[in-house]
């Protein structure tokens, strides 16, 4: 996961099934829009191809029932994850760069 604005044409966040990435713009809601991102995945594979809009609208509806629904310390602990996930994604940059 990167957070920053990597691949964003106009988007909050994006998956890229290539590289089993997802991509958050830091600008925006980084819990809701990897929420929003990770229900794309798992509601991916149960729409065709001309269902985009359906598809879309379905991941909105269940990204504010499960915003609504968080209690603090899942908020938290989801925040703690991408915060790991962050810094190991920054690791690998830095050994890169060696």
């Amino acid at each position: 996961m990167i957070a920053d604005g990597a691949c964003l044409w106009n988007a909050e966040g994006c998956v890229d099934p290539v590289r089993n990435m997802i991509y958050v713009d830091y600008r925006y809601d980084v819990l809701a829009t990897f929420m929003h991102e990770c229900l794309h995945i798992l509601l991916g594979e149960s729409y065709s191809a001309g269902q985009a809009k359906e598809e879309e609208r379905e991941v909105r509806r269940l990204e504010c029932l499960i915003m609504r629904n968080l209690s603090p310390m899942q908020a938290k602990r989801i925040h703690v994850e991408m915060a790991t996930l962050l810094c190991n994604d920054a690791n690998d940059v830095d050994q890169d760069d060696d």
